[in-house]
């Protein structure tokens, strides 16, 4: 589904106006990812323009913001560079580039039965054979 954005103004204090981007429908806010509908641009325009640089800031400021509303619908927009299978290949990749050693420590303090002596035994042998770092994708039955 396309994400529709609208240019819109605000009316402000001081005869001014805030331009603001509206989103249809919302989308994640990308420090909080919670849904939003709004994003300020932080521009102001003049509500009555007077004078002549009055005017031409007004007019050189919804150019940059119909420029950014643009830009920002081209990139919601845009279809996925990606298919299933290669974002699925990019996962596994990814997976494979984290440490093995790191992450069988993490499961060696969660024990806290009986047999935790072995997971830090196997742990102590792990770390002592591989030097402390062993990326997933390097093991294998050979290994």
């Amino acid at each position: 589904m396309a994400t529709n954005v609208s240019l819109r103004q605000k009316k402000i204090s001081k005869g001014r106006k805030s331009l603001f981007l509206d989103f249809y429908p919302p989308i994640p806010h990308p420090k909080t990812g919670k849904h939003t509908g709004r994003e300020f641009l932080g521009f102001y325009i003049y509500e009555k323009a007077k004078t002549t640089i009055d005017k031409q800031h007004n007019t050189e400021t919804l150019k940059i913001g119909q420029s950014i509303r643009q830009k920002r619908e081209n990139f919601l927009n845009e279809p996925g560079i990606y298919s299933q299978y290669e974002q699925e290949q990019l996962r596994l990749k990814e997976l494979g580039e984290q440490c093995f050693v790191g992450y069988f420590t993490k499961l060696a303090t969660k024990r806290k039965a009986s047999n935790h002596n072995n997971w830090v035994s196997t742990l102590n042998y792990l770390d002592t054979f591989t030097n402390g770092s062993l990326k997933f994708a390097n093991l294998d039955h050979k290994f």
